[in-house]
This record gives structure tokens, C-alpha cells and sequence, in this order.
């Protein structure tokens, strides 16, 4: 179980300095890092994510990309840890890992097949169920023997019992966790929904009386479910790669060369670049001479002739000719990286329509059960016999639409509009050193 697993998760081991490096950037007493967030079904769970860790102390900021399940976290290291941080995470059901792109990826893959396995048996079993449904449903409209759909009833409840272990389980463990941190998400609809319609079937059942609805409990959680999957597989679709660099680089060390992660370069390496590879650091060139592609950087299509002396960008494209380079910058101090830097914390920003949207996405469970629970008092004034089953199917209906409309405008809408947003604060952007330095780069090509 993904939440429990989270509680019992030691992340003490990610307060190691050498580990940090890839994805915590720390200056003086204030550090900032980039986590992948294991556990994310909709807009009210990041809000969740920032609103419970702004309370924690030492952190100062924290925002949710929920789009690539993204966190970036900024924690003051003199009054809290990463440790610390990543607990607070998963004391409220979410396991935070590490944002590394090829971590990431094997991550959302293997959080892809889990999905696709509960989907399968959730589906295997709804059909179980739906045929002794429609025997019972036949049953009452041709006519049948007061045992037979006593035993079809038994077994409809009996198959009904994995399918509220295995395919609802998640919901309502998450649910609890949220309930316990005096918090509301879609979970606890769900949960709330499907405890309804099982603890009144259930009844039914035992007494023989009225209606039960295990198909319906059944067609519910396949259907959310498989809703789950397919958004997760879009947003996985919408994630663009995260570097232009390659992973490794062929190091020159006396008369040998050695392939090795371009992680590990240092300052004053020395690395050969082959016609056609991307060159993989900021550095001169002391030996050969090529002509390097640099589109990426000034716009230009046509490639620039480089030779020994020559300043070379990593991320650029070496063309004809084999290059010698020695390295002048750590991997993270790049300009690509600081490009990258830059763009990923335009990213993070939320404008206002945002913050409206996400803070309704979260508010809306609780409208939810305010309906719901309207719709009852009513009903139940009026003396009416089927007050419960009036305010459970508003339940049902609201957490439908709460999952298919308002989480997808916030998901998907909202995107786009913020790509305009960032369109128009180019004025803003202007002042930042690196884009004069690309516009002098521009200008004197």
C-alpha cells in the first residue's frame, strides 16, 4: 500500500550531501529541491502537498506542479533537513522520491503497471458480479425462486469482498490518512460513496430486502480507475525531456580514453567530442577544430567554426570535425543548466488564476458533502422512505463530476493559459543577466 509505505520509508539517507547534488541547490542557509511526488491524483492533493508543508517549520516555500508531479521545496537548513521535509510528505500518504529524469521515468512506469493490473482485475471481477446482476435482475422480471436469488445475492456480496480489498483499498486508506491530518480530498468522496452503497447492500442482502449494488460499486471503481490511468498516461505524454546533455562523456586521461557519466567530470578534464555527438560541457578547446551547431543558444541555423581557443556551449552540436575540450565549469553551472534553472522556476510560478483554481479544486469536497447532506435533511423532512438513497446518489453524481470536470480545467486548461502567462513576462525576464548574455551571443553572430 502505497500510503503505508510511505510511513514506514526512512528518508534520513537523502540528508547526504553527495546525494543531493542532483536535485538540491543550496546557498548559504537556504536550500532548494525538486522532488517527484509518488501518490498525486488530482489538484485538491497538491494543494494538500503546499498547504501542509507551509505549516512545517523551516520551510519557506513550497509549489506543486501537478502536471509532472513535480515539488519544488525551499527549507531554511539551520531549522529542518531533507529528511525532515520528505517525512512531512509522506506522513499525509505521498512518497516523495528525487526528481531525476531517468528515475522519474522508471517510476511513473512501474506506477503505470500497478494501475494497469488493478484495472484488470477490478474489470474481471465486475463482469463476475454483472452476470449474477443480470440473473438476479432477470429473475425478478420473469420470475424466480426465492432461493435461487438468495444464492446469487450470497455470491454477488462474497466476489464483492476482493473487490473492496484490492481495487477500493487505496481509496480509503488515503482517505483516512487525509482524515486523520484534518484534511479533504476526492478520496474521501470516493470512499464515502462506495461505504454507502456497500454497507446498504450488505443489508439487503441479509435481510432480503430492497436493492443491492455490488455491480454498481464494481462499475464504480473501473471506471475511476481506468479515469486515473488515462490522465496519468497524458500527463506522462505532456512531460518534455529535462536536459539536452548526454549522460556520459569520453574523458581523454594520459593516452586512454574512458566513458564516463558526465556527472563526474571536473573542472580542467579533458574530453574528445566526436563529429555528430552533443557536446557534453562548457569549455575550450585545445586541440581540432569543427564546426559546432549552436541553434539552441542564438537562433542561428547555420554552424559556427570553431578552433583551438574557441569557447565552446555544452548542448551544442559538434558537426564535421573531432574536438579536444577542456572543461571550464561543473556540469550544474552550464549555461544550458542555468537556462534550464531559469525555465523550470518559471514553471513552478503560479499566477493568481491558478492559485483561485486549485484553492476551489480543494474547497469543492467540501461543497460535496454539504449538497449531499442537504439533500438528505430534505428528503428525510419530507418524510420521504428513500431519503438515504436520493442523498448517495447526489454523492455519486457530484464526486463524478468533481473527478471528470472541475480537476481536468484545473489539469489542462490552466496549463495552456499559463504558457501565455510566461509569453507575457518577457519584460520581466529581460533584466536576468543570462538573457543579455544571449542577446550579446546573438548579436555578435
Amino acid at each position: 500500500n502505497k500510503a503505508t509505505k510511505a510511513q514506514r520509508y526512512d528518508f534520513s539517507v537523502w540528508n547526504n550531501t553527495d546525494l543531493q547534488k542532483d536535485f538540491v541547490n543550496i546557498k548559504g542557509t537556504t536550500a532548494t529541491a525538486l522532488l517527484y511526488i509518488e501518490g498525486l491524483h488530482c489538484t485538491s492533493c497538491a494543494w494538500l502537498i503546499e498547504k501542509h508543508l507551509t505549516k512545517q517549520n523551516g520551510i519557506i516555500s513550497a509549489s506543486m506542479n501537478y502536471q509532472q508531479q513535480k515539488l519544488q521545496v525551499i527549507w531554511n537548513t539551520q531549522i529542518t533537513n531533507l529528511a525532515d521535509v520528505m517525512s512531512a510528505i509522506a506522513n499525509i500518504g505521498y512518497l516523495p522520491h528525487p526528481f531525476q529524469p531517468d528515475k522519474v521515468q522508471e517510476l511513473q512506469q512501474q506506477e503505470s503497471r500497478k494501475m494497469l493490473k488493478q484495472i484488470g482485475i477490478t474489470g474481471i471481477l465486475m463482469m463476475q458480479i454483472g452476470m449474477f446482476s443480470i440473473a438476479i435482475y432477470a429473475g425478478d422480471f420473469f420470475g424466480i425462486a426465492a432461493e435461487y436469488h438468495k444464492l446469487l445475492s450470497v455470491f454477488s456480496l462474497l466476489f464483492s469482498l476482493p473487490l473492496l480489498y484490492f481495487s477500493a483499498l487505496p481509496f480509503f486508506t488515503t482517505a483516512l490518512l487525509k482524515l486523520k491530518n484534518h484534511q479533504l480530498n476526492i478520496d474521501v468522496s470516493i470512499s464515502l460513496a462506495i461505504i454507502g452503497l456497500y454497507a446498504s447492500s450488505v443489508y439487503s442482502v441479509i435481510t432480503q430486502t430492497g436493492d443491492f449494488y455490488f455491480d454498481s460499486i464494481a462499475m464504480f471503481c473501473l471506471f475511476i480507475l481506468t479515469a486515473r490511468y488515462m490522465e496519468k498516461q497524458s500527463r506522462m505524454s505532456l512531460m518534455q525531456p529535462s536536459s539536452l546533455l548526454p549522460a556520459f562523456a569520453l574523458r581523454h586521461t594520459g593516452n586512454e580514453y574512458q566513458m564516463v557519466p558526465v556527472k563526474d567530470l571536473n573542472v580542467g578534464d579533458q574530453v574528445l567530442v566526436r563529429p555528430g555527438d552533443t557536446i557534453p560541457v562548457d569549455g575550450k578547446v585545445i586541440h581540432g577544430k569543427s564546426s559546432v551547431g549552436e541553434a539552441f543558444l542564438n537562433g542561428e541555423s547555420s554552424p559556427l567554426k570553431k578552433t583551438i581557443g574557441d569557447f565552446v556551449y555544452a548542448g551544442s552540436t559538434n558537426h564535421d570535425g573531432e574536438l579536444l575540450i577542456s572543461v571550464s565549469s561543473d556540469i550544474n553551472d552550464t549555461f544550458v543548466k542555468k537556462i534550464e534553472h531559469l525555465s523550470q522556476q518559471a514553471a513552478m510560478e503560479k499566477p493568481d488564476h491558478q492559485s483561485l483554481t486549485d484553492t476551489i479544486a480543494a474547497r469543492f469536497t467540501l461543497v460535496v458533502y454539504l449538497l449531499a447532506a442537504a439533500t438528505f435533511v430534505y428528503w428525510f423532512s419530507q418524510g420521504n422512505d428513500h431519503a438515504f438513497w436520493i442523498a448517495l446518489a447526489v454523492l455519486v453524481v457530484l464526486v463524478h463530476y468533481h473527478w471528470q470536470h472541475l480537476p481536468h480545467s484545473a489539469r489542462y486548461n490552466i496549463p495552456c493559459v499559463n504558457q501565455a502567462f510566461l509569453y507575457n513576462q518577457r519584460k520581466r525576464l529581460k533584466d536576468c543577466r543570462i538573457l543579455t548574455v544571449l542577446y550579446l551571443i546573438k548579436r555578435a553572430h
